[in-house]
């Protein structure tokens, strides 16, 4: 499972959505479920905003979690 680290986006402080929304052209919603970890998707143009704009790279928005096994799959399933 991929998770964006929203954390490392604001140093720790609480950052309202629209604060990062209307300087990126991000619509609320997207960012508001990016930040808030519920999109199920992250668009490629969506994260390569973010990156320009926190000026850092995709490795320090999202971290890989292995913990949680991935949707509808058994243990042993997945790629190989």
């Amino acid at each position: 499972m991929l998770c964006l680290v929203c954390s490392r986006w604001t140093d720790g402080l609480i950052t309202p959505i629209s604060e990062i929304s209307r300087p990126t052209g991000l619509a609320r919603n997207t960012v508001t479920e990016i930040y808030h970890d519920r999109a199920m998707r992250y668009d490629r143009g969506t994260l390569a905003v973010l990156c320009h704009y926190f000026g850092v790279g995709v490795g320090d928005l999202l971290v890989y979690a292995p913990d949680e096994p991935a949707h509808g799959k058994e243990k042993g399933n997945g790629p190989r």
